[in-house]
């Protein structure tokens, strides 16, 4: 157990999925009321794992603390009028979500506010890079799926935090974020790394208000390994195309057991820089477990669509909960292509080749 009893959010490395489990191409799909079953028995479990994350309460940061620890970036915030005008409020919130409005941090959220008293606040943690901010992807769909949350959780207070961030202040923090993101120094670390920074950082302003305000919430709740396990890579449909279902078990183990090298570690520094502590229901060990015992072609159909197949049960789960179909169907977009980080990279250099510097990368189309 970690910190407070709460356990350790742990994958399962070297846990093999039962190959009896593992359809080939030519098998009988599930049925519709196996599918719903296992959508179910999916909701039950990662609600299991998002109480053990928040209950019992988070505490709150104290706001006094909070201010000094973030003391620079809410002066550059509130600007020079920010000693004649009200100070940026902290939030009564003891939970946050990175949340873009896709699928994973929309079920995140749905059932954090099933877990937590009802007259919690929960924050909504959106960043989008640019002066276009109301153009980026992720901020359309977080605007629409927080409606769909006011529908479905009608007396929960949910705060989406709007994080604008611009190319110089990008620039401007360079060398505080590759020394958390070191010993990665890809240009994907450097571009994943700003948007876990500045939505860590939790400085922005309310979508329902305009008011500034800052997320007092110590704990940050993600849905990293929701793709991992379920599917929702674009290259897990390669995999299937080339190599057919064992192909597509062969990755998702590939996946699981290289996560905590590739995005675990990196995560954590960079979300702890600004006191938040991260937390992972989908990487839950009981739940990843779980998931070993499903059919494949229940957590994800190659067969079928996009939108639809790749992460098939998570997708059922929503549905069964009364989820609009819109957010029930959308497809992966990795948060620096959903925030516009990515942006700042040259077209020219892959996610994995080394990283050189922003500006190194040539002239940024963040307009």
């Amino acid at each position: 157990s970690g910190k407070d009893g709460i356990p350790v959010p742990l994958c399962v490395p070297g846990v093999e999925r039962d190959r009896s489990l593992v359809p080939q191409q030519d098998c009988t799909p599930i049925s519709d009321e196996e599918l719903d079953d296992a959508a179910r028995a999916f909701t039950e479990r990662l609600m299991e794992a998002v109480k053990r994350r928040v209950c019992p309460l988070p505490p709150l940061h104290e706001p006094s603390t909070l201010r000094r620890r973030l003391s620079t970036a809410l002066e550059a915030f509130e600007g020079p009028t920010g000693v004649h005008s009200p100070r940026t409020r902290v939030t009564r919130s003891h939970v946050a979500v990175l949340f873009s409005g896709g699928i994973d941090s929309f079920m995140v959220a749905l059932l954090a506010s099933r877990a937590l008293p009802p007259t919690t606040p929960i924050d909504l943690l959106n960043v989008a890079f640019g002066r276009a901010h109301f153009d980026v992807p992720d901020r359309a769909t977080a605007l629409r799926a927080v409606e769909d949350l006011r529908r479905l959780e009608p007396s929960r207070v949910w705060n989406l935090i709007l994080i604008d961030v611009e190319h110089d202040e990008v620039i401007a923090c360079e060398k505080d974020i590759l020394s958390l993101v070191t010993p990665q120094n890809t240009v994907m670390d450097m571009t994943i790394g700003p948007a876990l920074y500045f939505a860590a950082r939790g400085i922005g302003s309310l979508e329902a208000t305009g008011e500034h305000v800052v997320s007092g919430a110590k704990i940050m709740l993600l849905g990293n390994g929701a793709d991992e396990q379920l599917g929702g890579y674009a290259r897990h449909r390669g995999k299937f195309k080339h190599l057919g279902w064992p192909g597509v078990q062969q990755e998702l183990s590939l996946e699981l057991s290289r996560l905590w090298q590739r995005n675990l570690g990196r995560d954590d520094r960079v979300l702890s820089s600004h006191g938040r502590e991260s937390r992972y229901p989908f990487l839950d060990s009981s739940f990843a477990a779980f998931l070993q015992t499903l059919p494949l072609n229940a957590i994800c159909d190659l067969t079928l669509e996009t939108g639809v197949g790749e992460k098939r049960i998570i997708r059922q789960a929503a549905r069964l909960l009364g989820v609009s179909e819109d957010i029930c169907c959308l497809t992966k977009r990795a948060i620096q292509f959903g925030s516009r980080i990515s942006t700042m990279a040259s077209k020219k250099r892959g996610g994995h080749a080394a990283f050189e510097g922003y500006q190194a990368l040539g002239k940024c189309g963040m307009g």
